[in-house]
């Protein structure tokens, strides 16, 4: 399978059509033979351009990729040329690990420190003691609330039980009934239901709570059936946590059938704009998509990131870079990432996107926060007025294990729907049907996916 992708987006395109605008390369860079990129992010093209310019002894080609991990994994099996360095979601799969070279010969005084990422991502992206993957963004849900909501409520920021740039479903439950009282039935407004308008806060809502959904590998896989061998998750936990959806459903809500009532009756728009309303107090939104909206349209809301148990919701899409054992041009993906992972670099990447009216529809670094901490909590406040005094906890900043390469089918066709059905039952019902039965289910009419 070609690692490019054919099919460009409208967002690919721009950047392709100003790329082609820029007179960065030197006809003697041309004639080289460049090392080779595959991203998943077309934000990293335009890194390239200025990587391409200003390191005179080094030519990066960068090729787009839907997914990199699975062309990867499929240019393995074909037996064709690798590049020289992959960047994307998908990458830490345990059936890849083994494909690239540890990293750890990269930190130091002459490079870049560990000291300078986020904990909790830089450990994620070790096997074994060694470092295979370097972090270069990551996206959190947000809650988002109306501009002075609390005030309007009557409540006082003194009077949450958790800071003020974090918030708990307990915090959510506690400001949207300040009377103790439930919402009384018919009434026009909500509170915030976890079951929409954003359902991906099911799915990270029971991962906080440690059901821990990740690739199978090592003693997990004995013994074990068809999907089990596929995705597996803590049992327990997720019964749990479902369980808590629920009771938090029937004491704000009423019922999972009241808020759906609710929702068919009145929400017709997406989320951030049923909060601006008024008909909802809260909803959840991906980080990514909210600080891609305009800044005056930012300006009407107060985001919160969702945190349980001292863990921020940290999205699975996580993009890592990881450089491949057979590899060629190698001193070019090491130069890369040493000019990449230095934060003045990246603020004359935001400084470009915004010249060049990208960060209009693109986030960040890459498409999230950086991984280094230093560019998110003192640079990016210069670019997104926003984040002024709401910076992420970087202590909370986690993430999860990986998830196998073919998560994002897996979770839209049956993790995803089976989390809404289960979630929508009443208190105390138990499951109607276990996501083992469903998952093999799938995987009956699906064999390509075992």
């Amino acid at each position: 399978m070609k690692p490019v992708k054919t099919g460009y987006t409208p967002y690919i395109l721009r950047i392709l059509v100003i790329l082609a605008s820029l007179p960065l390369l030197s006809c003697s860079l041309l004639e080289k033979k460049p090392a080779v990129l595959w991203t998943d992010s077309p934000e990293l093209l335009i890194a390239v351009e200025l990587f391409n310019a200003q390191k005179r002894g080094y030519l990066l080609e960068a090729h787009y990729s839907e997914q990199p991990s699975r062309d990867l994994n499929q240019a393995i099996v074909d037996k064709k040329p690798l590049p020289s360095l992959v960047i994307g979601r998908g990458l830490r799969s345990p059936q890849l690990a083994e494909q690239f070279m540890p990293l750890d010969y990269l930190f130091g005084d002459m490079v870049f420190s560990r000291d300078s990422f986020y904990p909790g991502l830089l450990q994620a992206g070790m096997r074994g003691g060694k470092q295979l993957y370097l972090p270069l963004s990551f996206n959190l849900m947000l809650i988002l609330e109306k501009k002075g909501g609390a005030a309007l409520r009557n409540l006082r920021e003194h009077e949450r039980t958790i800071r003020q740039e974090v918030i708990s479903l307990a915090e959510i439950r506690r400001q949207s009934l300040p009377g103790g009282e439930a919402r009384p039935a018919g009434a026009g407004i909500l509170g915030f239901s976890p079951r929409w308008p954003d359902e991906d806060f099911l799915f990270q809502w029971v991962q906080l709570k440690q059901a821990d959904f990740h690739e199978p590998e090592g003693g997990e896989l004995r013994g074990k059936n068809t999907g089990n061998r596929i995705l597996a998750w803590r049992e327990e936990a997720l019964v749990q946590a479902l369980e808590e959806l629920r009771e938090y459903t029937a004491k704000v809500n009423g019922s999972a059938a009241e808020e759906d009532s609710f929702f068919f009756s009145y929400l017709f728009a997406p989320g951030y704009k049923n909060v601006e309303s008024g008909r909802i107090l809260y909803s959840a939104m991906d980080s990514t998509e909210f600080f891609a909206l305009p800044p005056a349209t930012r300006a009407k809301f107060d985001f919160h990131y969702l945190m349980e148990e001292d863990r921020l919701a940290v999205l699975e899409g996580i993009r890592y870079a990881a450089i491949p054992r057979q590899a060629r041009s190698r001193a070019a993906a090491e130069a890369f990432l040493s000019w990449f992972f230095t934060p003045e670099n990246q603020e004359a990447l935001l400084e470009a996107s915004r010249s060049l009216r990208l960060s209009e529809t693109s986030f960040g670094i890459a498409g999230g926060f950086s991984s280094l901490r230093i560019v998110t909590q003192t640079i990016f406040p210069r670019f997104y007025d926003d984040l002024a005094n709401r910076l992420p906890p970087a202590e909370g900043v986690i993430a999860s294990k990986p998830l196998p390469t073919s998560w994002e089918s897996l979770y839209r066709a049956v993790v995803l729907p089976w989390l809404k059905d289960e979630a929508a039952r009443d208190p105390g019902s138990g499951e109607k049907e276990s996501l083992n039965v469903r998952l093999e289910s799938f995987l009956d009419r699906n064999p390509g996916f075992r």
